[in-house]
């Protein structure tokens, strides 16, 4: 499951948020204007959470940080930057 982060103000802020996180951090993360588009490589228990919630468009979705020492780290400074963009972590 993805990291996943809402209430940005628009789109623009969404894409900017997930531009830098791919700059920063190496890491996928795609903008959605619908909870009813979401990445179609998700697993199926993924996408069934992504529907359960009710989101706040547009959505950003940050590809979770795996096989590295800090990757806990990373994955918390990423929540921390969304702070900047005026987005807020929806949850995994």
């Amino acid at each position: 499951m993805p990291l996943v982060f809402d209430s940005f103000s628009d789109r623009a802020a969404a894409k900017r948020f997930a531009a830098a996180v791919k700059q920063q951090f190496d890491l996928g993360a795609t903008v959605h204007d619908s909870q009813d588009d979401p990445d179609p490589t998700l697993l199926l228990d993924a996408l069934i959470d992504l529907v359960t919630y009710e989101l706040f468009l547009p959505i950003v979705l940050v590809e979770r940080a795996t096989d590295e020492e800090n990757a806990l780290e990373k994955e918390n400074a990423v929540v921390q930057l969304v702070e900047q963009f005026g987005g807020e972590f929806a949850g995994t």
